[in-house]
């Protein structure tokens, strides 16, 4: 698995499967916090719920999302760049790199969250503009966070943060040989690859030192750690080839 066209092809079924703990993760969010809503008895007590409310909810609901998640994308692909490199199957190494990435695990918990919470409110705003009484904006409210919108945004988070789990294990993978490593940046070569990434394509760096993507610094592909804004990672397919250098 070392081209960018096998590498996609393996993180399609963990998209679909972490797609469907998105869905839970949403559609919890949405029932939890529709039992406080609709409760509410005026226009500014359900501002209020939203704005005080709603983003601890779906924060929780998101951590047992990411970790289900969690526990299977990165390992598989930190195992699959680890036995490619080192010809071994001995995976006690990979593990602390892994371990190390908690912390962007959380960065990327709470970022995703509050990026769903301030499409929940834009989304309370408009059912504001559009209906006149508490019952109405409810309704309406209610009908824009369920069905399609919870399909779509779990496919969304889970098309990107698959993408963002399968680079850090595969990164987790080549750190773990312990072997001097060069990485090249692999787009996918098509007409949906973005400007700025296929200017990077084939570039080369050793392990440790970042690519210049769009004029934002990217340690790998869909890596955000060091600035890169949603532009360079929301969808981002591209993946990294590892080589030993001699």
């Amino acid at each position: 698995m070392n081209t960018s066209r096998e590498i996609e092809e393996a993180r399609k079924p963990f998209v679909i499967e972490n797609a469907k703990y998105y869905r839970v993760a949403l559609k919890n969010t949405k029932r939890k916090f529709m039992t406080l809503f609709n409760k509410a008895k005026t226009i500014e007590e359900q501002t209020f719920l939203v704005d005080n409310k709603l983003l601890p909810i779906v924060n929780k609901e998101f951590q047992v999302a990411y970790k289900k998640m969690w526990d299977r994308t990165p390992v598989f692909f930190a195992t699959e760049v680890y036995k490619m490199l080192t010809n071994t199957k001995n995976m006690a190494d990979i593990f602390n790199p892994i371990n190390a990435f908690q912390t962007l695990l959380q960065q990327r918990i709470n970022q995703v969250s509050l990026t769903t919470y301030k499409d929940y409110k834009s989304k309370l705003t408009k059912a504001t503009l559009l209906k006149n009484d508490i019952a109405s904006i409810a309704k309406l409210f209610e009908s824009t966070i369920a069905g399609a919108y919870i399909r779509l945004r779990a496919m969304q988070i889970s098309r990107t943060e698959t993408v963002f789990a399968s680079n850090t294990g595969r990164r987790a993978g080549a750190m773990a040989t312990g072997l001097p490593i060069a990485k090249t940046w692999m787009t996918m070569d098509d007409p949906s690859v973005r400007h700025d990434h296929a200017m990077v394509d084939g570039q080369t760096r050793e392990l440790n030192q970042p690519f210049l993507v769009g004029g934002e610094f990217m340690m790998f592909p869909s890596d955000y750690t060091m600035g890169a804004t949603a532009g360079n990672i929301i969808n981002c397919r591209c993946a990294e080839k590892y080589s030993i250098i001699i």
